[in-house]
């Protein structure tokens, strides 16, 4: 964030519990997810940040110096040290005004303006005006303010409710308050302005679970809401409640109080953690042991390395460094001889001994044998897993047994729940089913993904379609089969919405599912786009100019669009008649005809249902755009003034507003497979993570 700019946030600790049910859950959520439940998510691009929609898509290019997830449907944003928000379309509901703000809570957020704190709710209007030098955010109805020198509390309203006569207050907690008073010492009131104790703490801590922490003389104890010291003030340090007990510190010892006060552990350990399921790690000379929440040592520090329990499990690991796991009442489940192990997920976790892998059982059985090159998950539901031995594949399910031999060159991700796995073998593909039987016949040059029940197949040379059986249902007499760009699921070949784009002739065209031509095979290049007015519409080249089609494949000659730039294999040097721009500060490097288009990266590994792509768009005047999950398939105008120049093997890039140069490696090659060229860009020079772009044409 931007010297001179803030934004107060306050973000709840997450355990690895709810990390992994929310990986679990994120495909469905992405899928199913409607628009009333829509939220934004910043990504950085060159030193500017965006907001794209928890389905992927981008809301709002890199524009702004900061941004932030949206809370209530709206996202605060920073711009020239201004902040204000904007709503899950990216129109900007509330403008870029402010000097800080708070994230909308219950309706309301706080933001300072002209030095000044008040309260606006999410259409922008001032409910509560910007008269205080301090406030707080609201926390149970109420916010303390501080107009001049002394804090009191408002409601909702802007109504005083409590005095402004303190020094100081706290945030309300479980209904109490903390304030103090000039000579410095905090006391204690509820909500009403009751007085529980008189002030006499030096610092204070919030109520949790009925009980805070209070200090006098850096001695700290734990005060219930009636103002009763349950425990003497003689801790270096006391914690906040967490399932019936409080970590206290002690002469740099550390142990556990419970609610009424009795230390039920001896203070002695080095460090301690939250109770969590009932039990606690506990670290003593260096080895991590287990407690339970009535504070008896269930396994004595033995451990080198420990993490949190997930469903009564934990993983931990021996001064051999191999890893086990044990159970919550310190019972050790299985042998000690693993380099690695996952989290458990089913019932089974992924582990690894030397650069083998497989998974084990909770009882230690290993149910995919420990001895393969790598493994991968490619149900999503974490059912069916792909092995590789050597230069083979094959497919287990969740309990071990073997669905596919490791015999095959390569094995697809099937598509969701389909349980139909395209394989390769001796150079010819076909696909298996979840029993490993044979549904197509393994005979096909390529295959493609399956959609709305038919799979493009290559047989002789020419393209076809043959439905999940095997049954051919268009013949095979096409050219190229083209793919749909989807503003969500990505890359799509083959049918969408039952039409596909085929070439005959080197001409596009569109086919039903009967495989007639419902557009002739007249078109240089055929795309499908987003309409307003037509859904799934297309739009077809003829000498040079874009023109739509209808569903039915119809021209629409009244409705014709800009030529849509896209990158084609060089034949030759290509002279660049267009003006160039000049960048504000010296570039080195020229530009290069070669490169001018768009080039795409996409991530093909889709984990739990993302799909991730890059665009970059080189043109021939110099300047550049990048995009993240870019969704339309023409190209967009320009946004920036960013610059692009080649320097010899260096992609050199200026992004607007920059005052210096970001260097890329680049370099050219051909992938003769695809016959396309393609450039290889690391983009993280650190890491050295290198990412190939293609030419974003059609296939």
């Amino acid at each position: 964030m931007k010297k001179g700019s803030c934004l107060h946030l306050s973000l709840p600790g997450h355990s690895m519990r709810y990390c992994l049910l929310l990986i679990i859950l994120v495909f469905s959520i992405q899928l199913f997810v409607d628009a009333q439940q829509t939220v934004l998510i910043p990504f950085k691009s060159l030193g500017k940040y965006g907001l794209r929609n928890n389905r992927g898509r981008i809301i709002i290019q890199p524009k702004y110096d900061n941004a932030y997830d949206s809370r209530e449907g709206l996202s605060a944003v920073i711009l020239d040290k201004k902040i204000g928000f904007v709503d899950t379309t990216g129109k900007e509901i509330i403008s870029l005004k402010y000097e800080s703000a708070d994230h909308f809570n219950d309706g309301i957020a706080r933001v300072q303006l002209n030095g000044k704190w008040g309260f606006i709710d999410k259409t922008g209007k001032e409910i509560i005006p910007f008269i205080y030098m301090q406030a707080g955010g609201f926390s149970e109805g109420l916010a303390g303010v501080k107009p001049n020198d002394l804090w009191g509390f408002i409601d909702k309203k802007g109504k005083e409710v409590i005095p402004l006569k303190f020094k100081g207050v706290t945030n309300v907690s479980e209904g109490m308050i903390w304030v103090r008073t000039k000579d410095s010492l905090w006391g204690l009131i509820d909500r009403t302005d009751k007085l529980i104790l008189s002030p006499k703490y030096h610092s204070v801590g919030f109520f949790r679970s009925g009980f805070a922490s209070a200090c006098i003389d850096k001695k700290c104890g734990l005060i219930d809401k009636a103002g009763k010291e349950i425990t003497p003030l003689k801790y270096q340090f006391v914690d906040t409640m967490s399932e019936g007990a409080a970590k206290v510190k002690l002469n740099d010892k550390w142990g556990f109080v419970d609610k009424t006060g009795k230390e039920i552990t001896p203070i002695k350990y080095d460090v301690v953690g939250n109770l969590q399921e009932g039990v606690a790690w506990v670290v003593a000379r260096e080895k991590y042991g287990l407690i339970n929440a009535s504070g008896k040592e269930i396994a004595a520090p033995a451990y080198v390395e420990a993490k949190i329990f997930f469903d009564g499990i934990a993983m931990v690991k021996k001064e051999n460094n191999q890893w086990g796991f044990i159970n919550k009442q310190g019972k050790e489940l299985c042998e000690f001889k693993y380099d690695s192990i996952g989290s458990f997920l089913n019932d089974i976790a992924l582990a690894r001994s030397g650069k083998k892998w497989g998974y084990i059982s909770e009882t230690g059985k290993e149910i995919i044998a420990v001895k393969y090159d790598s493994i991968k998950d490619i149900s999503y539901l974490l059912n069916f897993f792909l092995v590789k031995s050597g230069d083979k594949y094959g497919v287990f399910d969740k309990t071990g047994k073997e669905i596919l031999p490791v015999k095959y060159q390569q094995i697809l991700t099937p598509t969701l729940l389909s349980k139909r796995f395209p394989v390769q073998l001796n150079n010819k593909w076909g696909v298996m089913n979840n029993k490993g039987q044979e549904l197509i016949a393994i005979k096909y040059e390529a295959i493609g993904e399956e959609h709305e029940h038919l799979l493009p197949a290559r047989l002789n040379g020419k393209w076809g379609f043959i439905d999940t059986a095997g049954k051919e249902i268009i013949p095979h007499k096409f050219d190229k089969i083209g793919v749909y760009q989807h503003h969500y699921f990505g890359t799509i070949e083959g049918f969408y919405d039952s039409l596909a784009m085929v070439t005959l002739n080197g001409k596009w065209g569109l086919i039903d599912r009967t495989g007639k031509l419902v557009a002739p095979a007249i078109y240089e290049e055929i795309k499908n786009i987003y309409d307003d007015e037509v859904r799934n519409a297309y739009i077809g080249k003829l000498t040079d100019e874009w023109h739509y089609l209808d569903r039915k494949g119809q021209l629409q000659k009244t409705k014709k669009i800009p030529v849509v730039s896209v990158v084609k294999e060089p034949a030759g040097p290509v002279k660049n008649t267009i003006k160039i721009l000049e960048p504000p500060i010296p570039m080195k490097g020229i530009v290069d005809p070669s490169l001018v288009g768009t080039w795409k990266y996409h991530d093909h590994a889709q984990d739990y249902g993302k799909n991730y792509s890059v665009y970059f768009i080189f043109r021939a005047d110099g300047t550049y755009e990048v995009y993240q999950d870019f969704t339309g398939t023409t190209l967009p105008p320009p946004v920036t003034k960013s610059f692009w120049r080649m320097d010899g093997g260096f992609l050199v890039l200026l992004y607007e507003g920059e005052k210096a140069t970001a260097r890329l490696k680049l370099s050219k090659q051909s992938d003769p497979q695809k016959n396309v060229p393609f450039l290889v860009i690391e983009w993280n020079p650190n890491t050295k993570d290198v990412r190939n772009f293609y030419p974003f044409v059609q296939k």
